[in-house]
């Protein structure tokens, strides 16, 4: 199966990911603003703007955690969350903080955020 249309702006990084022992199973790039009539990132009605974070999904072996989390934690901008079978959990936010996580978003006139 080909790769569509919007992975191919991090198909890089997806190659670069899966060819050193992370499986990416879901993915997106970052858009800021695209029209909402964009062939490739439009949804929505017209004459608005769509908005996304850029994220990947991917398993792990688990000798790997550590040092990805201990990478990760370099950048203040990344948040993670790895949770392995058993349940055991590695995030980078508060237990108490709000999880969710808005990662694509339309702006569009007259209407709320959606």
């Amino acid at each position: 199966m080909p790769i569509s249309q919007e992975s191919v702006l991090i198909k890089d990084a997806l190659t670069a990911m899966n060819t050193n022992k992370l499986l990416t199973i879901n993915s997106q790039p970052a858009v800021n603003g695209v029209p909402s009539s964009d062939p490739v990132f439009g949804w929505g009605p017209g004459k608005g703007y769509i908005y996304q974070k850029a994220y990947f999904e991917f398993f792990i072996h688990p000798s790997l955690v550590i040092p990805m989390i201990e990478h990760l934690n370099q950048h203040e901008s990344v948040s993670y969350n790895a949770i392995n079978l058993a349940g055991k959990n590695h995030q980078n936010s508060e237990e108490d903080e709000e999880r969710v996580n808005a990662v694509t978003w339309g702006i569009f006139m007259n209407r709320e955020v959606i």
